[in-house]
């Protein structure tokens, strides 16, 4: 059975959190816990609370698997009686147990766990109002993954109240995997900018979702800076992931070299951090995008070679251009003032007639 639950304490708070996570792996095999998060109290007056999330799977019933954590809680000595000074040594509440709800858990530990309550809801509103209930709601179907079901309250409740730049940011996700990445895009891109004082994990979450969401857009350049910003906070483990999204944005972007280097420090990290069953099928592929990415370089290192040769020969031929005759002014032949002798050049420049030569061949022979 997956079950979710939440820890808190207000009493040397480091410390208590530290050990209450030791004593649950030792009853539970697997169980994973989210980035520690300081929040105020609410409702209550004491030092601030130091929280965070558990997800495990176990066998155990409801009601052996509350025994259970109340023995955790026993061992650390945590009791009622502290509670209700305002010392918490620890408190670990169960959130879903399967796909059921748990519906007695307090108010106050849901809305420390993630946020005071002041900038959510209006100055009159109490725990026992309506909507703080549905924020209730909205958490634990986020936390257990059911994103439609969760963003329907939020959309209500930042309709109402306008949420927090944090809810807002749990909004992105679950468009994000309701594969709405248009409003992914947009809720993510309005509220990473003033997520700075979040724990750094967290924040790698939100990079990450943006990133995702503007590369399945096609804005290969806004993908790439939410990657970029997702390195610089991520766990090493996570790296190659991401180094392998930023290879594919440079390659569809055709920066073939940027693609290629990230490729190759995808490939190093999975080396490192990867053990998976698959990690020797996306080792064999890192090894044929980078060869694709290649060919595409030498392809266009041909092509400029050839363009730059025929540049090259076109400016050392030069073809001969045939000269045009120039025309010049026709001279009229000079006259001669002696009109005899002007008729005797025309006479002697008459044309041949060759009847007169065979009459006078004829006179010759006889």
């Amino acid at each position: 059975m997956k079950v979710v639950i939440t820890l808190g304490s207000n009493t040397c708070q480091q410390a208590n959190i530290n050990k209450a996570k030791e004593l649950l792996r030792q009853q539970f095999d697997g169980i994973r816990f989210s980035d520690e998060e300081w929040t105020d109290p609410v409702g209550v007056v004491s030092d601030r609370y130091l929280n965070c999330i558990g997800h495990l799977d176990t066998r155990l019933t409801l009601d052996a698997l509350k025994t259970t954590l109340k023995e955790v809680e026993r061992l650390m000595g945590d009791s009622h009686e502290n509670h209700q000074r305002g010392t918490v040594i620890i408190d670990i509440d169960i959130i879903r147990y399967g796909e059921r709800k748990i519906k007695d858990i307090i108010w106050r530990t849901i809305a420390t766990l993630l946020i005071a309550t002041a900038s959510l809801l209006p100055a009159q509103a109490q725990p026992s109002d309506p909507d703080p209930v549905q924020l209730d709601k909205a958490i634990a179907y986020f936390t257990s993954a059911k994103y439609h079901e969760a963003l329907l309250i939020f959309q209500r409740l930042d309709k109402r109240y306008k949420l927090n730049d944090r809810f807002r940011a749990y909004i992105g996700l679950c468009y994000y995997y309701e594969w709405d990445y248009k409003s992914a895009a947009q809720y993510l891109d309005e509220v990473i900018p003033r997520l700075g004082m979040l724990a750094p994990h967290e924040r790698s979450v939100y990079y990450f979702a943006a990133a995702e969401s503007h590369f399945n857009l096609k804005r290969y350049p806004t993908a790439i800076a939410h990657y970029e910003k997702a390195l610089e906070v991520c766990y090493d483990n996570e790296k190659g992931d991401i180094y392998y999204r930023l290879g594919l944005c440079h390659m569809f972007a055709e920066n073939w070299q940027k693609a290629i280097d990230n490729y190759a420090l995808a490939e190093q990290f999975y080396r490192r951090h990867r053990n998976t069953d698959d990690l020797k099928a996306r080792l064999a592929q890192l090894q044929r995008m980078k060869a694709g990415c290649q060919a595409r370089i030498d392809e266009q290192t041909r092509a400029d070679s050839s363009t730059t040769a025929k540049a090259k020969t076109d400016s050392t031929v030069t073809v001969a251009s045939p000269t045009t005759p120039q025309n010049t002014p026709r001279q009229s032949p000079p006259v001669d003032d002696n009109p005899q002798k002007e008729k005797q050049k025309q006479k002697d420049a008459a044309p041949i007639n060759l009847e007169d030569l065979y009459r006078n061949k004829i006179d010759v022979e006889q």
